[in-house]
């Protein structure tokens, strides 16, 4: 959000409900580890599902995702499909790559961005996972017990 028209004051919004949020974890009594992981880790999933991010800011997740998959393996196979987005979303950044696709008739650019809107869907599933709670989740699963 731009503050005034004439200054480049602007307030990025991410950042700021980070912030927010990082606050409200620490200032409030009984928060535990594991809230506070998982808190970052949704965090770091939406704003890598919603904005252009570097490659190796992904690096920052992964020992959130790791410590999800060793308390649930139930996250391991969406895990293995987001690292196998992941890796086609960083051909971004490879124009020899993009010129390959690109030479087989292909829209090297096109096809990149239908993998990335598969990784963002995944991350924001992986989100919801971990937000939703259990009874919910076993009524997505099918699971009436």
């Amino acid at each position: 959000f731009k503050t005034f028209a004439l200054f480049h004051d602007v307030i990025y919004v991410f950042p700021l409900i980070y912030t927010l949020l990082l606050l409200v974890l620490t200032y409030r009594k009984g928060v535990s580890f594991k809230t506070l992981w998982k808190s970052i880790l949704v965090f770091l999933l939406l704003y890598y599902a919603t904005s252009l991010f570097h490659p190796q800011w992904f690096l920052y997740a992964q020992p959130f995702l790791i410590l999800l998959i060793i308390e649930d393996s139930k996250f391991l196979k969406v895990y293995a499909a987001l690292m196998a987005l992941y890796f086609v979303y960083i051909l971004y950044w490879s124009p020899e790559v993009i010129a390959f696709i690109d030479t087989m008739g292909l829209s090297g650019v096109q096809l990149i961005n239908i993998f990335r809107s598969i990784f963002s869907g995944v991350c924001i599933f992986i989100a919801a996972l971990i937000v939703l709670p259990e009874n919910v989740i076993k009524k997505i699963r099918g699971n009436n017990s």
